[in-house]
């Protein structure tokens, strides 16, 4: 059983020097940092990568070879500390999956027993220290360390004793005057030990109550220090960006379920990806999409985070590459939507198919009723079935731009936009709301059939946009042909029929038709 580990550390703090103590006099040399070329010609370590992986830490060795963890080292700040000849070097690192708010970790490389091995540390500091270690400052931290790997096999049964060296200078002792130099009152060490990883006390250390200090100088002496396997210096890279990370991403795991939680441990690159997004929007509070776009991903559908966007049609590539094209296009509609949308830390949009029960006929539906709260909400878009597998790559383009307009106006009902895009738009802002305010199919239906009127001013915008991905495609048709499709998206619905007259129902609808079934004439092509 692994025993709880309880250690009291102290980084950066100056202690007093006790002449009492026994002592042995150490050969110091100023600690200082070492770039990675020069790290790797000085050990040989010529393959030294940016990754390493491990274990899972547990007390069961059994448990421990089950599975691996990868962490990411940071080879842009790197520390050295030479005791009596031997050097240490230490790298901050991180692990792909951040589960714990305030812990540290250090990669320790160090020569023993023929040759360089590398050891894992786990800091885990209390809060307050922890928030004093993100502003970098020199503090006194308590709190627990362990080993969570090493790589010597020659260590033995018995547990093996470590140093950490902690600095603190006041350029105020008689020794000299600026930079700490290594001197006593600036160097200290805090002795720990840690045992095998198949024993009864891995992990466990010895517990150390935070001796007195004062306030510090650069005074010359000897340095209290037991025999050890090795001394190390407690790398935090400058900034303390990854003390930040680790405390925000910690926060994330936290509110995930548990199979969220045993996801991330086995996805960690896609993982990363919805961490990455959550820290980069950390300060506008935009957790509501980070989850979303996790259970996206767990459900292997696909994410595109700078445009908010999860494509969650299943075992249609063709069709979702169709869509994720138009998105991808310029126009003046298509510049409208996605400006909308990508700067908007409350929305996003969904993509879906299947069957559409509230209306049969629909070839494709935006769901009025937005899936979250007011906070984060997601406008989903669900095409059926039966349309995806016939209809052409130019009908499901319009069809789509069609849908965005829907996903466009209510997006800005629920911000409160509505009448500053059209000051005609009460009629409509009225359906909105006593659709919210009681919903079923006939609230529904009144404001399905508000917005298609409030669409007509979109009719020209979408053609030009429809006209626009037809020539990127290469196909050979004429803008008036475009213009025919969208107005043939509308049809069914009482706009179409009070707007236009017969002849130009009977138009548009046959045009819409022949690319929507991939009829005689289509200019696009279908994906099946």
């Amino acid at each position: 059983m692994k025993k709880v580990l309880k250690l009291s550390f102290v980084f950066w703090l100056l202690f007093a020097c006790s002449t009492e103590q026994e002592t042995v006099q150490q050969e110091k040399k100023q600690d200082n940092t070492i770039t990675l070329e020069a790290f790797k010609k000085a050990t040989g370590l010529k393959d030294f990568g940016s990754t390493i992986r491990i274990p899972h830490k547990s007390g069961d060795l059994a448990a421990r070879n089950a599975g691996m963890e990868d962490f990411i080292i940071d080879s842009e700040f790197i520390r050295q500390t030479l005791i009596d000849q031997k050097i240490t070097y230490s790298f901050s690192i991180e692990p792909k999956v951040i589960k714990a708010q305030r812990t540290l970790y250090n990669l320790i490389v160090y020569y023993a027993h023929g040759s360089w091995q590398f050891s894992i540390l786990e800091m885990k500091p209390s809060f307050a220290k922890f928030q004093q270690i993100k502003l970098g400052e020199e503090v006194k931290l308590d709190g627990e360390i362990s080993e969570i790997y090493h790589t010597d096999t020659a260590r033995g049964a018995d547990c093996s004793m470590f140093s950490m060296e902690i600095h603190h200078c006041t350029h105020t002792g008689e020794c000299r005057s600026g930079e700490c130099d290594g001197c006593s009152l600036c160097v200290t060490y805090i002795n720990f030990k840690v045992c095998r990883f198949d024993t009864e006390d891995y992990s466990t250390a010895t517990y150390i109550e935070p001796e007195n200090s004062n306030d510090g100088g650069g005074g010359g002496g000897s340095i209290p220090i037991i025999d050890h396997e090795y001394v190390f210096v407690p790398n935090f890279s400058p900034g303390n960006i990854r003390a930040i990370r680790a405390e925000r991403a910690g926060l994330f795991y936290d509110v995930l379920t548990p199979e969220q939680q045993a996801w991330a441990n086995s996805h960690a690159e896609n993982y990363n990806a919805v961490i990455n997004y959550f820290l980069d929007h950390y300060y506008t509070g935009d957790v509501g999409f980070a989850i979303e776009a996790l259970e996206a991903l767990m459900n292997n559908e696909e994410v595109d985070f700078p445009k908010k966007i999860i494509y969650a049609i299943q075992d249609k590539p063709c069709q979702t590459a169709i869509i994720k094209d138009v998105m991808e296009s310029c126009s003046p509609f298509t510049n409208l939507i996605n400006n909308t949308f990508n700067v908007s830390e409350k929305v996003n949009i969904k993509f879906l198919n299947g069957e559409i029960p509230n209306n049969p006929d629909a070839l494709a539906y935006t769901n009025p009723s937005p899936l979250g709260s007011p906070e984060s909400y997601a406008i989903r878009i669900k095409f059926k079935n039966s349309y995806l597998i016939s209809a052409t790559d130019l009908s499901i383009a319009a069809v789509t731009l069609h849908e965005l307009v829907h996903a466009y106006l209510i997006n800005q009902f629920m911000h409160g936009k509505l009448l500053a895009e059209n000051t005609e738009y009460n009629t409509l802002l009225n359906a909105f709301l006593t659709f919210y305010a009681n919903e079923n199919s006939q609230t529904g239906q009144t404001l399905q059939d508000e917005m298609h009127y409030a669409m007509s001013v979109f009719i020209d915008r979408i053609a030009d946009s429809l006209y626009n991905y037809a020539i990127s495609k290469g196909m050979s048709v004429t803008p008036e042909y475009c213009k025919a499709i969208a107005w043939g998206t509308m049809s069914g619905t009482p706009m179409f029929t009070e707007i236009l007259n017969p002849e130009q129902q009977q138009e548009y609808e046959n045009t819409a038709a022949i690319e929507q079934d991939n009829l005689s004439g289509a200019h696009g092509t279908p994906c099946n």
